[in-house]
């Protein structure tokens, strides 16, 4: 079986959860599968861990002009590669031709989109040609945070016009049928893995000196419940020399106002980190912090499990279903719960320092339940099924 794949998700970005998926996707499949990959050119990150020797890109918007900004400069780019591909050739435009030229012929049996926006046309041509289409979906957080209308409205018409779409939890399964109105029959739930399964420590220094902090990991958007998360650990890291340290971007001004107005600021570490250094970052924590009002799924989740780090989850949403019993939960919403969780790991004591070991072990043992291996066989699978209910 082959399955033609788009270069949506490549053409747009470096880094990024879902080309992570991907590139693991792709790197794992059954032999039975075969990946047709329409990429010519990328500068994606995760293709080349995962052994994808694709050129770098020559020319994408993210190196148009670098050092100059100005009205109308997106749309230029835009031109200027749509209408003179020979003059003004552009790796996003010469992956997409070199997509329709695939998708156009007949060396295909199905169609798996990295991105859904902006593809009407795919669908009407697999409608045209017979092929199935699988689309997949990773969240609503757009919908059910404050998401465009016109982002719904493809949205909608994806997932209307798929043949079948992959959901990456049970949670996300039923968001999508209740935001969208889809039949259950048409999602099959497929979990993601891990990045860290094999890994138990990083050859590289910890990027903090600190002995004793708190982990928060990725970005701090609404959903993320940073704010929550801040206000209810304050009191506790006040107290002690105990820190928080977090990686993604540097602090916004509201969010250093909050530290400042709360007294914490030096308590909070803010740092880039490498994606070497971050199993040591895990490692070394006292506990792992996901509050988040809202995932997907939570990669970062089987990260800690994975190198033996305490995690305390949020009780809402897909969080539960991928932590079972190897996470404490809080509810994100109570500042006192999250307290009276966080100090059942934190401890010197014999009995926390117990506890602390059993719920490491229960982590491990649960992060093995999730892989990229186990994702590839079982997405395909669902391959296989719509393949043949197809014809």
């Amino acid at each position: 079986m082959k399955v033609l794949y788009d270069t949506y998700v490549f053409d747009r970005c470096v880094y990024g959860g879902i080309a992570k998926y991907l590139a693991e996707l792709w790197r794992n499949l059954p032999d039975e599968v075969e990946p047709e990959l329409s990429i010519l050119e990328s500068d994606n990150v995760h293709l080349r861990e995962c052994g994808f020797d694709f050129p770098p890109a020559k020319r994408t918007l993210r190196k148009f002009l670098p050092n100059v900004n100005f009205k109308g400069k997106y749309r230029l780019y835009h031109l200027l590669g749509r209408y003179l591909p020979f003059a003004f050739s552009c790796s996003e435009y010469s992956n997409e031709r070199n997509f329709k030229r695939l998708l156009y012929g007949d060396g295909y049996d199905l169609i798996h989109l990295t991105g859904i926006r902006d593809h009407e046309w795919v669908f009407k041509r697999c409608a045209k040609a017979r092929k199935p289409i699988i689309v997949t979906c990773f969240d609503l957080i757009p919908e059910l945070y404050g998401g465009n209308k016109e982002t719904q409205r493809e949205n909608a018409y994806a997932y209307a016009a798929a043949t079948h779409i992959i959901a990456i939890s049970e949670n996300t399964k039923r968001d999508l049928c209740d935001f969208y109105n889809v039949s259950e029959d048409k999602v099959s739930v497929v979990y993601l893995g891990g990045n860290m399964q094999s890994v138990a420590k990083a050859d590289c220094d910890s990027p903090v000196e600190v002995d004793r902090y708190i982990l928060y990991v990725g970005n701090r958007a609404g959903y993320k419940n940073f704010a929550f998360f801040v206000r209810a650990v304050a009191p506790i890291v006040k107290s002690n020399s105990l820190k928080v340290f977090c990686t993604g971007s540097a602090f916004s001004k509201t969010e250093l106002d909050l530290l400042e107005r709360l007294g914490v600021r030096s308590k909070f570490i803010q740092q880039f980190v490498s994606d070497e250094q971050l199993p040591n970052l895990y490692h070394g924590a006292l506990a792992f912090v996901y509050p988040s009002l809202h995932e997907g799924f939570g990669i970062p989740i089987l990260d800690a499990f994975a190198v033996g780090c305490p995690t305390l989850l949020s009780n809402a949403t897909c969080f539960p279903e991928v932590g079972g019993d190897a996470a404490l939960y809080f509810d994100p919403k109570d500042e006192d719960d999250f307290r009276r969780q966080l100090m059942r790991v934190i401890g010197d004591d014999d009995e926390t320092k117990k506890f602390r070991t059993e719920l490491i072990e229960r982590g491990k043992d649960r992060a093995k339940m999730f892989s990229w291996k186990k994702c590839a066989e079982e997405t395909a699978e669902v391959y296989k099924a719509v393949v043949a209910s197809y014809r």
